[in-house]
């Protein structure tokens, strides 16, 4: 059986790794949750981990933007970037004093970017915003309510829907992001700036704006979801 978002501790805790019938995966366990995900994935987020790390400052700074097959993340150091994937390609260690937690958070959009196909297709996205605005009577503000009964419908089917694979990254990786919103005031990540790089590096390079708008919506939900 699948389990729920919120059921999620894959990352806060010590899961225990083995190597899965399918050499391109592992396969992760904590308590009662076991999940295949890819073997470089999890090594990416595996140095990413510790507390000490996902407080680095301006963590996401360098999300990635995709126009066609060209790829910009606006990162400085290529040769760092060169090295990262080397070591993933050939199962070398990542030389700490060579590599920085930004890089390997580039290196991780651009590995989600590779993949045959987008973890979150294009046919599963919805068609309409699925949120409502909260408008305050005094000062007149407007905020974003994302927990909607459309909302949540429409997430439950979402992960239903995916295949298995596209569902245990989709996981794992928001795993990880929801660790580092705990960090947020030392690495100064937002939902915001989370949900661009999940749009950036998770559901390809299909163009509807509408479409994409709802979306990243969906991704800032699922941030913070407490309730699927």
């Amino acid at each position: 059986p699948r389990i729920t978002m919120n059921a999620i501790n894959l990352i806060k805790n010590q899961p225990s790794v083995h190597t899965s019938p399918n050499p391109a995966t592992v396969t992760v366990t904590t308590g009662m949750t076991t999940m295949s995900i890819p073997k470089e994935l999890w090594r990416l987020v595996h140095v990413l981990k510790s507390p000490k790390i996902l407080k680095t400052s301006n963590l996401f700074q360098y999300y990635i933007n995709f126009s066609g097959l060209d790829i910009h993340t606006g990162y400085h150091d290529i040769e760092e970037l060169a090295i990262i994937r080397e070591c993933l390609t050939c199962g070398k260690q990542f030389p700490s004093n060579m590599i920085s937690a930004q890089g390997l958070v580039v290196v991780i959009g651009q590995f989600l970017n590779s993949l045959p196909r987008p973890i979150v297709p294009y046919w599963l996205w919805p068609d309409n915003s699925l949120t409502t605005k909260i408008t305050d009577n005094d000062t007149n503000a407007s905020t974003v309510n994302y927990k909607t009964t459309q909302m949540r419908s429409y997430c439950r089917k979402l992960l239903q829907q995916l295949p298995l694979l596209n569902y245990n990254v989709l996981i794992f990786i928001f795993s990880f992001l929801r660790n580092v919103l705990v960090y947020s005031n030392e690495n100064h990540t937002t939902i915001q700036r989370l949900s661009l790089f999940c749009d950036s590096c998770l559901t390809g390079n299909a163009v509807d704006e509408q479409k994409r708008a709802a979306i990243k919506e969906v991704f800032e939900y699922l941030l913070i979801a407490d309730d699927i």
